[in-house]
């Protein structure tokens, strides 16, 4: 094939997401800076049969699908070889790919020929590959989702520091065990419980039941002392219950405390000392102690009773 024969060869255009980069590293550590290069794999067809042989090609970028204005330099690739249609070429324009839309113009010749080359058509824009370069410098400006703290392009030079109950020693923080406790390691055996969680993870026991218990059995206690006692050690009144019902409340005075039985609505006017209600009392007939060391007995062969009973002295 001699000259302008090429006019009725058709190009069909692949872009292969691979990029060229001579001289990368490898393996681990700093690498070199990826080039500018890519490469181009494109089909060629004579006609309706698939080019082979040796063909020279010519590549040009312009800025728009039809006319518009030349970006960078000509490429031209000579005696490039042709199989089945397929061949492959690597092509550098420069660091020129900023994000601005550009398309590739072919030209073709044999390989032999020296004349002009045959321009096909249409041209071809190109796609994500070759962009990927200027990721490598894309401003601030170019890029999405930046977050707020960011989006000004400028360093705030923010810097940490160790709050408490952490250290930091380089880059590199660590807990303060003298602060924070760390995670459980121990153990207790069967009938003891954990009373104290050192900083080291270690623990304290204590027996649940017997001597040192730090807790009632439901099933009774043995080996208790003067020191040991059911109660509150704040100002604060003790109840017991049956069927959640209050049956017995104890509330504490710094003279003598109050005794309230029976009836949960029982009561004792606050700020009174040493008063006792030993029982009794209903909705409609309750039992209240109203001065100091009162007391309310409660008799069941009494007949009647006035709706609330009051005991003074």
């Amino acid at each position: 094939m001699k000259g302008k024969h090429l006019l009725s060869i058709v190009l069909i255009l692949m872009l292969m997401a691979l990029a060229v980069v001579p001289g990368l590293a490898q393996g681990p550590g700093p690498q070199a800076m990826p080039g500018t290069a890519f490469t181009y794999q494109g089909y060629l067809t004579d006609g309706d049969v698939p080019a082979a042989g040796i063909y020279d090609f010519q590549f040009r970028l312009y800025d728009a699908s039809g006319g518009g204005n030349p970006v960078g330099g000509t490429f031209v690739r000579e005696d490039v070889t042709v199989g089945g249609g397929y061949f492959t070429v690597t092509l550098d324009f420069g660091d020129i790919f900023d994000g601005t839309a550009l398309w590739l113009e072919v030209g073709v010749r044999a390989g032999d020929s020296t004349g002009d080359f045959t321009v096909l058509s249409p041209r071809q824009q190109l796609t994500l590959t070759p962009y990927s370069g200027y990721a490598l410098h894309a401003p601030w400006s170019g890029l999405v989702g930046v977050p707020g703290g960011f989006a000004d392009g400028v360093d705030n030079d923010t810097t940490y520091s160790a709050g408490a109950g952490l250290a930091l020693v380089g880059v590199t923080f660590s807990a303060d065990t003298n602060y924070l406790q760390r995670r459980v390691t121990g153990s207790c055996p069967d009938g003891n419980a954990i009373r104290v969680v050192n900083a080291d993870g270690t623990v304290i026991c204590v027996p649940t039941t017997g001597s040192g218990s730090a807790y009632w059995s439901l099933t009774g206690n043995a080996d208790t002392t003067d020191s040991n006692f059911l109660g509150t050690i704040d100002n604060t009144a003790l109840e017991l219950r049956v069927n959640n019902a209050r049956a017995l409340r104890l509330e504490p005075n710094a003279t003598s405390p109050n005794l309230i039985g029976g009836y949960g609505g029982n009561t004792v006017t606050p700020s009174v000392t040493g008063a006792v209600i030993d029982g009794g009392g209903a909705s409609i007939y309750p039992n209240r102690v109203t001065d100091d060391y009162g007391t309310v007995a409660y008799y069941h062969l009494v007949k009647s009773f006035p709706p609330e009973r009051r005991v003074g002295v």
